[in-house]
């Protein structure tokens, strides 16, 4: 069978389909490039946050935590962002991590840690970014102001 002794409605469906296939690619093409994007500059925080927990630790600014504490606390920063919390509780934990950091290099150490994680959220399904990512996503902004403070008081300014 050729296209000319095609019904016209069966002509008109194969274009469609054809044009939906060309769209479908094109959009799963954008979208790849765009989270590939993402990626490379959340992880860009993480490797600037080593950088500069080297250039902290040669001014004498040693972290008050053991890597192994760091990583305990970036399970449970992205364990309290994980999924929905009507409670508040996650928002909660969160905050009384970032508290616990005592100087500059234990920020940037538990960042450089941190790296990029994905989370489950609410109305996006999964969030992916770095530990900035994570404070912004997951506090409203008067708990972020209390985030903001502590940190500044520290000498980290996000």
């Amino acid at each position: 069978m050729d296209w000319k002794s095609l019904p016209t409605w069966a002509k008109g469906t194969i274009a469609i389909v054809g044009v939906l296939a060309i769209g479908g690619v094109g959009f799963a093409i954008y979208k790849g490039v765009k989270k590939a994007i993402e990626k490379a500059k959340e992880g860009k925080e993480g490797r600037e946050a080593k950088d500069d927990l080297a250039s902290a630790i040669q001014e004498g600014v040693k972290p008050t935590i053991s890597d192994s504490e760091a990583e305990s606390k970036v399970s449970a920063l992205v364990k309290s962002a994980d999924n929905c919390d009507p409670t508040g509780s996650g928002a909660t934990q969160i905050i009384a991590v970032v508290k616990s950091l005592k100087n500059k290099s234990d920020f940037l150490l538990l960042s450089s840690k941190f790296g990029t994680k994905t989370w489950g959220d609410c109305f996006y399904g999964q969030v992916t970014g770095s530990l900035t990512t994570l404070l912004i996503d997951e506090l409203d902004g008067g708990q972020m102001k209390e985030v903001r403070q502590h940190l500044s008081s520290i000498g980290v300014n996000i």
